[in-house]
């Protein structure tokens, strides 16, 4: 939809780049950016763990999924929260947070070897853009991308802030630094990318048995209707094989009730 992949960078990438908000201010130690935390196993234990086997379900013991269990399994981040943040370019009655901008230069691309060539990004898509100054991909970023609703007033400054961090061997502001090497921004050309924060997957969804078959909350059939994948609840398990076993399973018994 957007004509591009988008580039994917590994946790230690995010040292040759720095991570601004819509109005172009730093707002987090980009480092810790994409920290994941928490996991998806439960406890051992009575009345914990997987469900039972077979196919009968049991009333509140669908893994467990409760939100005490959830709460103590799953932990956020604090840069989701920094990232969503109303910050001064909103306004009431209309507040937004905006897009988040990771800002980087050529040396970057080059000394990460990050392939920045279509189809991993787009010259005209509005999520990647590309200048001389700093200055200028400020200006693109604000006529370019459809939700960049106020300019990026504190992107040159911001830059050479860091710049002035990494001649210093020190940033005061968010304390990188002491984790990996810190990377002057200065060798044109500019590239600015956007980042989404994005939920990975959810224990919630439609409860489900073991044939695939929606349930209700007394924990009865619904006739007909199946559900597999990231759509259906309490799996602690994510992407294509969930959806293609749930897929084979929900198929095979809608056939076979078809013909019954």
């Amino acid at each position: 939809m957007r004509g591009s992949t988008g580039i994917n960078l590994a946790t230690d990438s995010f040292q040759h780049l720095i991570v601004v908000n819509q109005v172009g201010k730093r707002f987090f130690n980009e480092m810790l950016i994409t920290t994941r935390q928490g996991g998806a196993a439960f406890p051992a234990g009575p009345g914990k763990g997987q469900p039972k086997k077979g196919l009968d379900h049991v009333q509140l013991d669908w893994r467990n999924a409760s939100a005490e269990n959830i709460r103590a399994t799953y932990s956020e981040p604090n840069s989701i929260h920094a990232a969503l943040a109303m910050n001064e370019g909103s306004k009431a009655p209309d507040f937004f947070s905006g897009p988040v901008w990771a800002i980087f230069d050529r040396a970057a691309v080059e000394r990460d070897r990050w392939n920045i060539d279509p189809p991993f990004t787009s010259p005209t898509n509005g999520f990647f853009f590309k200048a001389d100054t700093i200055q200028e991909l400020a200006a693109k970023i604000h006529a370019g991308h459809e939700f960049q609703r106020v300019p990026l007033t504190h992107l040159a400054e911001t830059v050479a802030r860091w710049n002035s961090y990494v001649d210093k061997g020190s940033d005061p502001e968010f304390a990188r630094g002491s984790d990996v090497p810190m990377h002057r921004i200065d060798t044109p050309p500019f590239y600015a990318a956007t980042l989404y924060p994005v939920w990975h997957d959810s224990y919630g969804g439609l409860r489900i048995n073991g044939k695939a078959q929606v349930i209700d909350m007394q924990g009865e059939v619904i006739p007909g209707l199946y559900a597999g994948g990231e759509s259906s609840g309490g799996g602690n398990q994510h992407g294509l094989g969930r959806a293609l076993v749930h897929g084979y399973i929900a198929g095979t018994n809608a056939a076979r009730e078809g013909t019954s």
